[in-house]
This record gives C-alpha cells, structure tokens and sequence, in this order.
C-alpha cells in the first residue's frame, strides 16, 4: 500500500484503540494481511489489569457477565482459575476484534479508491 493509505488505515485503527504506525502497515498488500499483522503482533490481545478497572470495564460492558463467562468457556477457562481481570481482558479483546470488523469496509476504501487512483493516473500518463 501507499505512504497515504497506510496512514489512513493508521488512523482508523487509531479510532479503535489499535495503535499501530503508518510505517508498519506500508508493506501489507490487503485488509486480510492488516489483520494478520495485527492478530500476530498482539494488537486484538487486551490486557485489563487490577481488580477495580476490570469490575469497571465489565459493568460497563457485560454488566451480567454472560458474553464473557461464554467467552472464557470457549477459551476452556474452568472456575478455578477465572478472575475479574480474566474475563474483563477476554471481552475486551473480542470487542477490539469486533470494533475492527466494523471498519473493514472502510479500510477496503481507503485500499480500492487509492488504487483507483493510482491506476487512473498511470493510464493517463
């Protein structure tokens, strides 16, 4: 991708929280090789750490704790070892993904109406 669209995309994921430089993106081709860069360098990974910031964060977002206790029982969580911080930094990491689902069709944008013009540009030249 080009200098510009990669630091486009930069600030649309910036929007979402992923904080990932326009340099870094410069070498990807497409929107599925941003998210494998993102999936492989930690970026949908969310941390929430202490007890208070985690009750925080799940009351605000799974205030009965049904989306994320499914999701530590898909990431084979067991009672004993599940705590506040666990399932806070497990929803917010599957919300970090769905935030950048929400944006995919604007990052294609940002990729196609570039390479529009780009080609349009080279043909007339």
């Amino acid at each position: 991708m080009t200098k510009t669209q990669a630091e486009k995309i930069s600030k649309l994921l910036i929007d979402i929280d992923i904080e990932v430089s326009a340099d870094e993106l410069e070498d990807l081709e497409d929107q599925e090789k941003v998210y494998e860069y993102l999936d492989e360098h930690d970026h949908f990974n969310v941390e929430i750490i202490y007890h208070s910031n985690a009750i925080e964060y799940l009351s605000e977002h799974d205030n009965s704790l049904t989306e994320s206790l499914a999701l530590a029982s898909d990431a084979g969580c067991t009672l004993e070892n599940l705590n506040s911080e666990i399932l806070a930094s497990l929803l917010a990491s599957q919300n970090t993904r769905e935030a950048y689902n929400g944006i995919i069709d604007d990052i294609e944008e940002v990729l196609n109406s570039e390479e529009k013009y780009e080609n349009g540009r080279s043909e007339n030249s």
